[in-house]
């Protein structure tokens, strides 16, 4: 089954140029979702060797899962902490209003799903409480106070 996915990514990046986008088309939705579970497999260690080979024939796959990604997560719960120390309130997700916070507002309203959901990990979780107290219970996005 996987070789399937993988023959239907090439024959879509060939015909059409670049990777599948999540908007792009019910097809490239499909394509777009087993990639991102493919991006996942490959952060937790559990793709094989055979597997990343072939989608590196395919092109820049990783996406910004590229590098380390507890470096990467430890950075945005750095970035959150400097965010909510300059400003006193949490990034907003209004890309036409406050386009410079997304990338943190979206990093951190996915923290928030993943614990909602018990996904999130308990190391993580902790180090959110530690640094940023009440990450989970915003009211109009704003912090009572920023202590580290």
């Amino acid at each position: 089954m996987w070789w399937e996915h993988y023959t239907e990514l090439v024959t879509y990046v060939g015909a059409q140029g670049g990777l599948p986008a999540q908007n792009d088309s019910t097809v490239a939705r499909v394509l777009y979702r087993w990639l991102e579970n493919q991006r996942r497999t490959f952060d937790a260690g559990k793709l094989t060797a055979e597997k990343i080979v072939a989608l590196d024939r395919v092109g820049e796959w990783v996406g910004t899962r590229k590098g380390n990604p507890e470096e990467l997560w430890a950075r945005r719960l750095d970035e959150l902490w400097q965010f909510l120390a300059e400003r006193g309130r949490f990034p907003r997700h209004e890309k036409a209003r406050y386009p410079e916070e997304k990338v943190l507002a979206v990093w951190l309203g996915r923290q928030r799903t993943w614990h909602r959901k018990g996904r999130l990990r308990p190391d993580r979780f902790q180090r959110l409480e530690e640094v940023v107290p009440g990450w989970n219970e915003v009211v109009l996005g704003r912090v009572r106070s920023v202590e580290r």
